[in-house]
């Protein structure tokens, strides 16, 4: 099989493809800045280039005609671009739409690392159970957090205040070693200093693939004054680049990330996964 040396830190998320034509494959997305059109499922590297894609056309995504019932929707669509693409030792990142960490299991399986974005009534009611209460957290200030590891030490659940609660789960890195963001302080009206765990810290440097390679193709739309009734011109010279790269990528081995070459190709090289720690409980 060959593979295009990329990135080893990859986002997973879903596009919409702006379209109001009559076809069965239109859906309604609610939030959405392109509400209406072709719900895309794509794979990409943090600098926005793309990896894989699939259109979601319902029942007939699935060759058995609807996800896997132990992955789920969401680990259903990640197991359909992980395969094939992404390599042992890679981490990929997802936010809340991939709803339970089931997706996590199935790469971990795999030898493939991820975090996400987790919505807390889809966590084991075990670990949920453990978690600090959110008035409590905020109380204690912004930046706070409460992390729990899961009883085979694989996972680790971390529950951070920012503006508001945000669960991630991860199985690449925990919540040390923290970083330091500013943020706005509406109250005081200043930048102030938050900490931020090292998990938190990674997706957001990786997860906005996606989003980027939305805003790229409107920054070429412009510089080339491209109107648009021309889009699809312009998309099909996309298309025509991508083919000829992947035409042109010899095979590789899995160890190619340790060869002389490897700063040529890679935007973020390869890395050991972090050690995840076990926090105290609060009456030691």
């Amino acid at each position: 099989m060959s593979f295009m040396p990329v990135s080893s830190h990859l986002s997973i998320n879903e596009q919409m493809i702006p379209f109001h034509g009559k076809t069965s494959l239109r859906q309604y997305v609610k939030n959405k800045s392109n509400p209406v059109g072709l719900k895309n499922f794509v794979l990409t590297t943090s600098k926005g280039l793309v990896l894989g894609f699939f259109i979601y056309q319902g029942a007939s995504t699935w060759p058995s005609g609807q996800p896997e019932p132990d992955l789920g929707l969401g680990g259903s669509v990640v197991k359909k671009l992980v395969e094939g693409r992404v390599l042992r030792e890679h981490v990929v990142y997802f936010d809340r739409y991939f709803r339970s960490i089931t997706p996590l299991q199935y790469l971990m399986e795999r030898k493939i690392y991820a975090v996400g974005t987790i919505s807390v009534s889809h966590i084991p009611s075990a670990l949920k159970s453990k978690f600090t209460a959110d008035k409590e957290l905020m109380e204690t200030g912004r930046g706070s957090f409460d992390e729990f590891i899961t009883e085979d030490g694989k996972i680790s659940a971390l529950k951070w205040i920012d503006n508001c609660s945000v669960t991630v789960a991860s199985t690449f890195s925990g919540a040390s070693p923290t970083n330091v963001v500013k943020r706005w302080d509406r109250k005081a009206k200043e930048f102030i200093e938050v900490p931020q765990p090292k998990c938190m810290s990674n997706y957001n440097k990786v997860v906005g693939g996606v989003n980027l390679c939305d805003r790229m193709y409107k920054k070429d739309e412009q510089a080339l004054s491209v109107g648009k009734k021309s889009i699809m011109d312009l998309l099909d010279s996309k298309i025509y680049i991508g083919e000829s790269l992947s035409s042109g990528a010899t095979a590789i081995r899995q160890d190619i990330y340790s060869s002389d070459s490897e700063s040529e190709f890679h935007e973020v090289a390869p890395t050991k996964r972090a050690k995840i720690v076990q926090i105290p409980n609060k009456d030691v």
